[in-house]
C-alpha cells in the first residue's frame, strides 16, 4: 500500500502541475494515466482465488468437506495463508456450514500458516464440518475479496456443486492383516478358545510390531472377547508364533501371529475388527467375520476349523479278575488289556497313563505282579502295542470298583478308560478265566469258590 500510495502522490502532483499549464497537452494524458490507476486501484481484489479440488474426508468421527484453492496475493505485503479464510461462505442447500479442522497428521491437510509473498500464490485449503448423515445436497462455494482500498468487496469465486458427486477420500494404513486360519479348541477347564493366525505386513518406512501399530480386537454379541491361554501340553501350542505379537517387522516384511480368544459361546460368530494406531482416523486395516457354526455361513465369513486334539494314546481292558495279592495274599482285583503308542515318540505305559481304582471312597493301593510289572516301564516304539496287566488290593468283597485310566500328558487329562465293576461281576469273569484257562484254584476269601 506504501508504495502504490506514494506512485499516485507522484502521479497526482504531476497533474496538478499540468493542469496550471494553460494550453499544455500533456495535462489531458496525465489525467487519463491517473483516472485509469485509480480505477484499476478500486477494482483490485486483494486475494484471488480459484478453485483447485473439493472433496470429502474424515477427522475423527466427523465428515469434513475440504476446499482446497489457489489463492492469490495482490496486495504490496506478503499475507498469511489465514488472511484468505476470511473471504469464504461455503453454504449446503442453503444452510452455512460451519468450519472444522483436520489434523497435521492427516495425510490431506495442508498448512496454511505460511506467508505468500506479494504478487504470488499457493494452494491453500478451508474445510467445512458436514451435518451428520449428509450424503446429498447442493453446495455453493463463494469468496469474496475486499479492493485495495478496502471500500468494495469483490467476488473472486463461486462455484455450485452436488455433494453426493464429490470423491470420498480415505486413509489407507501402511499396515495390512489378513486371517490365516481359525481353529476351535478348548484349554481343558471348560472353556472353549479361538485361535486365530493373524499375517501381519508391514509396507511403512519404519520398523514395527503387530501389537504397537494395530489396535486388533475380536466380538461376540457386540461384546469384546479377552484373550485367553493354551496349557503348555495342548498340541496346538505355539510359543513362536504367540510371541509374535511384539516382533518387530522391517519395512516390506511380514510375519505370522497367533492371538488366542475366549469365547462367550460355542455358536455365535466373531467379528475380527483391525484398525491403524498411527492414521489419523484409526484407518480400518481388517473387519472379518469368523463363522464358528458352519451352517449359513456368510460367502465373505472365513469358517473356523476344528483340530484333533485327542490323546495320542489308546488304553483299554479286556477283563478284570479277583485273584490273590502276590505278598499278603488278599483279595486283589487284577486286570488285562492293551496300550497302544500313538504319537510319534517312544514312551513307556507308565509314563503317559494314569490308572486309578476305587472301592467306595477309597483309593485302592497297586498289587504287584512279579514279571509283569517291568512291562509297565518299558519303552513303547511309535505305533506298537503291548499286554497290559495291573493289580490293585481289594478293601473288601463288597463294594463294586471303579477303574479310571487317564492321558497324564494331556492338556485335558483325557479319560482313557473308565468302567465300574461289581463283585459278582468280577467272580464271573474269573470262573470264566478258570474255566478256559485253568490259572485260578481254590477259595479266595470268606467261602467264595472257584
Amino acid at each position: 500500500m506504501k508504495k502504490v500510495g506514494k506512485k499516485l502522490l507522484s502521479l497526482l502532483m504531476v497533474t496538478l502541475i499540468c493542469v496550471t499549464c494553460s494550453g499544455c497537452g500533456i495535462i489531458r494524458f496525465y489525467q487519463n494515466i491517473g483516472e485509469a490507476v485509480l480505477g484499476q486501484f478500486k477494482q483490485t481484489p486483494r486475494h484471488e482465488e480459484t478453485l483447485a479440488e473439493a472433496f470429502i474426508c474424515d477427522s475423527g468421527a466427523d465428515q469434513v468437506l475440504v476446499i482446497n484453492y489457489n489463492g492469490k496475493n495482490n496486495c504490496d505485503e506478503a499475507q498469511n495463508g489465514y488472511n484468505f479464510s476470511s473471504d469464504f461462505n461455503v453454504t449446503l442447500d442453503g444452510t452455512a456450514l460451519n468450519t472444522a479442522y483436520l489434523s497435521s497428521s492427516n495425510p490431506y491437510a495442508i498448512d496454511i500458516d505460511k506467508d505468500i509473498p506479494s504478487g504470488s500464490e499457493d494452494l491453500l485449503q478451508e474445510t467445512y464440518l458436514l451435518p451428520a448423515g449428509s450424503t446429498a445436497g447442493d453446495l455453493h462455494i463463494e469468496a469474496n475479496s475486499y479492493s485495495m482500498n478496502y471500500k468494495k468487496t469483490i467476488k473472486v469465486m463461486e462455484e455450485d456443486l452436488r455433494l453426493e458427486e464429490l470423491e470420498k477420500k480415505v486413509t489407507e494404513s501402511s499396515f495390512s492383516l489378513a486371517i490365516q486360519g481359525a481353529v476351535l479348541t478348548d484349554n481343558g477347564e471348560g472353556t472353549n478358545l479361538l485361535i486365530v493366525d493373524y499375517i501381519y505386513s508391514n509396507a511403512s518406512t519404519e520398523s514395527y510390531s503387530f501389537g504397537s501399530s494395530l489396535n486388533t480386537k475380536a466380538y461376540q454379541n457386540g461384546i469384546e472377547l479377552q484373550t485367553g491361554w493354551l496349557p503348555y501340553n495342548h498340541p496346538l501350542v505355539d510359543d513362536s508364533l504367540s510371541e509374535n505379537t511384539y516382533t518387530e517387522v522391517k519395512p516390506g516384511n511380514s510375519l505370522t501371529v497367533r492371538v488366542i480368544y475366549e469365547l462367550n459361546d460355542p455358536t455365535t460368530p466373531v467379528n475380527i475388527e483391525s484398525t491403524d494406531y498411527y492414521s489419523y482416523n484409526n484407518a480400518e486395516v481388517l473387519n472379518k467375520q469368523i463363522a464358528i457354526n458352519a451352517t449359513n455361513v456368510p460367502i465373505d465369513s472365513i469358517v473356523a476349523t476344528t483340530t484333533d486334539t485327542s490323546s495320542s494314546f489308546s488304553f483299554r481292558i479286556d477283563a478284570a479278575i479277583i485273584g490273590l495279592s502276590e505278598y499278603y495274599n488278599d483279595p486283589a482285583v487284577f486286570m488285562v488289556g492293551e496300550f497302544t503308542n500313538n504319537s510319534d515318540k517312544a514312551m513307556s505305559f507308565s509314563s503317559v497313563v494314569d490308572v486309578v481304582a476305587t472301592q467306595g471312597n477309597y483309593s485302592l493301593s497297586k498289587s504287584y505282579i512279579s514279571g509283569v510289572d517291568s512291562l509297565n516301564y518299558n519303552d513303547i516304539a511309535p505305533g506298537a502295542t503291548i499286554p497290559i496287566i495291573i493289580g490293585f488290593e481289594l478293601m473288601d468283597l463288597t463294594n463294586s470298583v471303579t477303574i479310571t485310566a487317564t492321558d497324564s500328558t494331556h492338556y485335558a487329562n483325557e479319560t482313557l478308560y473308565f468302567n465300574t465293576y461289581t463283585i459278582d461281576q468280577l467272580i464271573q469273569t474269573t470262573k470264566t478265566y478258570i474255566d478256559r484257562y485253568n490259572i485260578l484254584q481254590g477259595e479266595i476269601y470268606d467261602g467264595y469258590q472257584f
